[in-house]
């Protein structure tokens, strides 16, 4: 959750310096951030994300990004605190459910909580550099070294 977290707040700066103001509306909404960013902003981080992890990123076209900034807040605001999401359930009827929906194919849309690490690491860094060059950071100095 901190990888998220990390990526929420560099998020967050990266539409402050493009906007010239902070939106407390925001709040855990990514999508939301993410839509109000200038197109520029937008393509240099995703060409970041999309350098750093090539293939393996879920971030090739407008619904990857809303499916996986919408699967970020939604694993940040229910993961976080485990007890609470799996509150009524046994340790064993927790793993029951995970079993299950592996053999149902485990596909990260129909997961309770879909985390997508390489995803949220890479707008991590691609909002790092946005941030260090409208900053005139040199990125071996920068953010994310």
């Amino acid at each position: 959750m901190l990888a998220t977290l990390e990526m929420e707040i560099l998020l967050k700066a990266a539409y402050r310096l493009d906007s010239g103001s902070a939106n407390r509306s925001h709040k855990h909404d990514y999508f939301k951030i993410w839509k109000d960013l200038g197109s520029e902003p937008r393509e240099a981080i995703l060409n970041v994300a999309r350098e750093r992890y090539a293939e393996h990123a879920r971030l090739r076209n407008a619904e990857d990004v809303e499916t996986v900034l919408k699967a970020l807040k939604n694993a940040f605001l229910k993961g976080r605190y485990a007890y609470e999401f799996n509150e009524g359930r046994t340790l064993v009827d927790a793993s029951e459910v995970g079993r299950q929906w592996l053999k149902d194919g485990g596909l990260p849309e129909e997961a309770d909580l879909a985390y997508y690490p390489m995803e949220c690491d890479g707008i991590a860094l691609g909002c790092a550099r946005l941030i260090e060059a409208r900053l005139g950071i040199p990125a071996s100095e920068g953010l994310r070294t």
